[in-house]
Formats: structure tokens, C-alpha cells, sequence
């Protein structure tokens, strides 16, 4: 019998994952991490109600200095990261991933994640999950393609609906269908909020903003803001929008809509699962709700490339994460640079 081990929440679709895999006759176990100090008993439970195995794996020093110490000092930076795609990259799909290889002797790992895997040109890739309003696969653009084949994601041609009336026929638990929108680690609270409760007082320093080359008021710490962002305080008689944050010189710049509207970018930190020279059509998503634009043009410098677009797409941000597809075939993905 194979052994999977299912990264459980607690919520529907990881206790959905176990369900799936269990009747599909795998051994079982959930295994839940410790992030931030505080384990979700409802894991332990819905195991239990499972009749699996369940353990908690301690990652609270990892998480704080992968994840949490880079949204912090890249938010500082004038950067906005996206702390998921970095905890699945370093925690979910790295540390995690091979301690639980190592210390409980599993074939597989498995999530809850609304995505599939299979093989495009030879290599094996992440596929959009067929459950659109939930497919996740943006979020793993970064995961290095070397832990694809021990991973399991049953929930691939499974729906939301699907996963709720399960669980509940199956343990007697009920959940709705929003689920968790928010950063674990946040807690309902703002990323300002987390920032300043995180940092001492004298590192937080207040700045200019800048219109057209003048100052035209001042903010509370850059990391109050992102690109595209439309509030920030002033009133200036028209749409305007952040399209610049400069943490050299403590300033944020706001102008209006069109200069958000770009044809190229840079990234770095390149994660390939299908080589440059197999790409024939390849599309970008700058973030998770954005549509594919066509990319026409990839140009290497270094470590650094420039992709350009069929057509200009609306506020890409330094700190968040260009995914890169052929198809419903996510081959690559990397971090915004500018």
C-alpha cells in the first residue's frame, strides 16, 4: 500500500484531499505545520473523524525567516511580495516537503489545492485545476519542478461544492464556500498594521508624495503602499493612482491611470518547468486574478530577463510573481523586478 501524506488546514479542501486519497486506498496520514504558533485543532479533528493518522511538524523559526522577515523587509523596500507563492516555494513545497519525505518514509505528498499535474513536452508540469473560481496554480509558479513527481494533487478535477457536501457526508462537519481569503500570518489585520506592530517606531520614517515632480503631500511608511493602489489620503480633484514607489528616497509618486500600463518587464529568479527553447506560445499572469496576456518577446541579460507583451498589461508590481503558461500547462514563472 502507498504512503501519502496530506498537508492539512483544517479546512474543506485539505480534509476533502485526505478523503479522496484514502478511498483511492492510499495509507494516509495528515500532517499539519506549525507557522506561527498556533496549530488549527480542527486538523487533529477532521483526522480523527477520518480515522487517519495525524502529526503536527514544527516550522515556526523557517516560516519567520523565509516568509514573514521577507514580506516585512521587502514591504520596507518598497517592494509588495506575495507570501504565498514564497511559503509554497520555501516551506510548503521545500523544507516541508523534504522533512516529511525523510522523517515519515511517505511515497507522496498531497495538498488541497484546486490544480493537477501531468507531462507537457517531456517534463512534468502543474495544469490548471478545472474548477476556475478556485484554480490555484498561479500561487505555484515558484515550486522547483524536482518535487512534482512525489507530489499528489487530488483535487484537480474536483469543485468547491464538490469538496463541501463530502466533508459534511462524511464527518458531519459543515463549511461554507468562502474559505480563507486573507495571509495566514496577517490575522485579520492590515499589512500596515502587521508591519508596525512588527518594527521598532524610529524605523518607520514618513516621506513625500509626489505629483509630476512636486510634493504634494506626505505618507506614513511606503509600505502603506503598492502600485495601482488609488487611496492614499489626498484629494487631488481627480482619479490618481500610485505608479511608483522609490525607497531610495522615501517618496511615493501617484499619477494618473495610463502610466500604470506597461509593455515590458523584468524578472528574476527564473523557475522553469519547461526549457526557454521548448516555449512556442507562452502567456503571463501578473497576478492571480489577471487574464493571460501573449508573451512576444524574452530577452536575457544575466540573471535578469525582459519579457515584453502582446499588448500592455495594467500595474505590474515589483515583489509579485509573473506565472507563465502554454495552454492550461504552467511551465515557468518568476518575481518582478520593475
Amino acid at each position: 500500500m502507498k504512503k501519502v501524506a496530506v498537508l492539512m488546514s483544517g479546512g474543506v479542501d485539505s480534509t476533502f484531499a485526505a478523503i479522496i486519497l484514502k478511498d483511492m486506498g492510499f495509507e494516509v496520514t495528515g500532517v499539519t505545520l506549525n507557522l506561527t504558533g498556533k496549530v488549527p485543532k480542527r486538523a487533529r479533528e477532521m483526522a480523527q473523524l477520518l480515522g487517519i493518522k495525524h502529526t503536527v511538524l514544527d516550522l515556526k523559526a523557517e516560516f519567520y525567516e523565509k516568509v514573514i522577515s521577507t514580506f516585512v523587509n521587502w514591504y520596507l523596500s518598497g517592494i509588495t511580495p506575495n507570501p504565498c507563492s514564497l511559503c509554497n516555494r520555501f516551506i510548503k513545497f521545500g523544507i516541508a516537503f523534504e522533512r516529511i519525505l525523510a522523517e515519515l518514509n511517505v511515497d507522496f505528498v498531497a495538498t488541497g489545492h484546486y490544480l493537477g499535474k501531468t507531462e507537457y513536452k517531456g517534463y512534468p508540469v502543474i495544469k490548471e485545476g478545472k474548477d476556475k473560481r478556485k484554480e490555484q496554480s498561479y500561487f505555484l509558479a515558484l515550486v522547483k519542478s524536482k518535487t512534482l513527481p512525489r507530489l499528489l494533487f487530488p483535487l484537480e478535477d474536483r469543485e468547491k461544492r464538490e469538496a463541501i457536501e463530502t466533508v459534511y457526508s462524511r464527518t458531519g462537519v459543515k463549511y461554507d464556500s468562502r474559505g480563507s481569503q486573507e495571509v495566514c500570518f496577517l490575522e485579520g489585520k492590515s499589512v500596515g498594521a502587521f508591519i508596525r506592530e512588527t518594527m521598532k517606531k524610529e524605523s518607520i520614517k514618513r516621506g513625500d508624495i509626489i505629483y509630476v515632480g512636486k510634493r504634494v503631500g506626505k505618507h506614513s511608511g511606503i509600505f502603506e503602499y503598492t502600485i495601482g493602489q488609488r487611496r492614499f489620503g489626498l484629494s487631488m480633484g481627480k482619479p490618481l493612482y500610485v505608479i511608483e514607489i522609490d525607497a531610495k528616497n522615501n517618496t511615493v509618486i501617484i499619477g494618473e491611470e495610463e502610466l500604470l500600463y506597461k509593455e515590458d518587464i523584468k524578472i528574476g529568479n527564473l523557475n522553469l518547468f519547461v526549457p526557454i527553447q521548448l516555449w512556442e506560445k507562452p502567456t503571463g499572469k501578473i497576478r492571480y486574478r489577471s487574464e493571460k496576456v501573449e508573451i512576444v518577446d524574452i530577452k536575457r541579460e544575466g540573471d535578469l530577463y525582459t519579457i515584453k507583451f502582446q499588448k500592455a498589461v495594467r500595474a505590474p508590481t515589483p515583489g509579485q510573481v509573473l506565472a507563465i503558461y502554454e495552454g492550461e500547462y504552467l511551465i515557468g514563472g518568476g518575481i518582478i523586478l520593475r
